[in-house]
């Protein structure tokens, strides 16, 4: 056995020897190097006002990180009242905060360097970083108007990673003051996040119906990107196949969750023992087709942690 155990480890040595006398010209995902720069936002000496929850403030960066390799790239604003980036702290051996973070990240993922924060969004980072995390603290928040810093987190997601994300792609533009904005006169709570399930089962209408269900976050798991849900699909619909938008309205490929990327295709896939579990796209608008799928309730699990989807078939379930 040890006898095997050599000659097994002397080959790999002999084959990385030779290997290495080649010249390797094949791209590979590298950590990124240079600068991710994050721009001055246009009009930054006037205020921008986020009373209109229709109203954007754009940011640019200098594109994608240098990975060695051109590759699908996630994008997210982080937003500080004071320029300082310190995580939660908790209790020592404990899942309970004793110290909140000084930055909320805001829930849209981006998959474009060149990113359009929503003003719902920003008010809702100004809340919670005020300490206004529930109903009843309404007093500690300020409509005044306010600078804010934001910074951009770019990452490579990989669902089979342990925190969803090849943890050497991460890295963190420089932050920028962004020098006034007007936040609503009143908090905006975080709610709940939610997905809409689009497909064959309600028509395949962007613009949402009666039929259209959806996927959401606990009221307890605000910003866990954790979304769950039921709907109910014939075999045949659920065949025809069915993906996410995070967004009705729009068939726009950043609003869009899939199973791959190719545009309008479906991923044939089957479950096991009436569960399917597998990755998703953020940006992917190709859908899901169950080929085995006996029709009735579904159960729907989406963690974009992890960029991965369950779907089970639940026979025991009634609205």
């Amino acid at each position: 056995m040890k006898k095997s155990i050599f000659l097994a480890a002397l080959a790999l040595v002999t084959g990385m020897a030779f290997t290495g006398c080649k010249d390797d010209t094949q791209p590979r995902l590298q950590a990124p190097t240079g600068e991710f720069k994050l721009f001055e936002p246009a009009n930054n000496n006037y205020t921008y006002d986020l009373t209109q929850n229709t109203n954007t403030i754009t940011l640019t960066t200098s594109g994608q990180p240098d990975y060695g390799v051109a590759t699908p790239t996630q994008y997210q604003v982080e937003v500080s009242l004071n320029d300082t980036w310190e995580p939660d702290e908790y209790a020592p051996d404990s899942e309970q905060i004793v110290k909140y973070a000084t930055f909320y990240k805001l829930p849209t993922v981006n998959t474009q360097s060149i990113i359009s924060m929503s003003a719902l969004e920003l008010n809702q980072a100004i809340t919670v970083l005020q300490g206004v995390r529930e109903e009843g603290q309404e007093d500690l928040y300020s409509g005044e108007a306010r600078p804010i810093w934001v910074r951009v987190r770019a990452y490579v997601a990989d669902p089979a990673a342990e925190d969803g994300y090849v943890p050497y792609s991460q890295v963190y533009s420089n932050s920028v003051k962004i020098n006034s904005v007007q936040p609503k006169d009143v908090p905006s709570l975080p709610l709940p996040g939610v997905l809409y399930v689009i497909g064959d089962y309600q028509g395949w209408s962007e613009n949402g119906n009666d039929q259209t269900a959806t996927v959401t976050e606990e009221e307890n798991g605000i910003g866990s990107e954790i979304y769950t849900g039921y709907v109910e699909m014939t075999a045949a619909q659920a065949k025809s196949g069915f993906r996410f938008l995070t967004q009705l309205g729009s068939w726009d490929k950043k609003f869009n969750i899939g199973a791959a990327d190719p545009d309008m295709n479906t991923e044939s896939v089957e479950m096991e023992d009436d569960v399917y579990n597998g990755p998703l796209v953020i940006g992917g608008q190709s859908n899901w087709g169950l080929t085995n799928y006996p029709g009735g309730w579904m159960k729907i699990t989406v963690d974009l942690n992890n960029n991965t989807v369950k779907f089970e078939y639940d026979p025991d379930y009634s609205e």
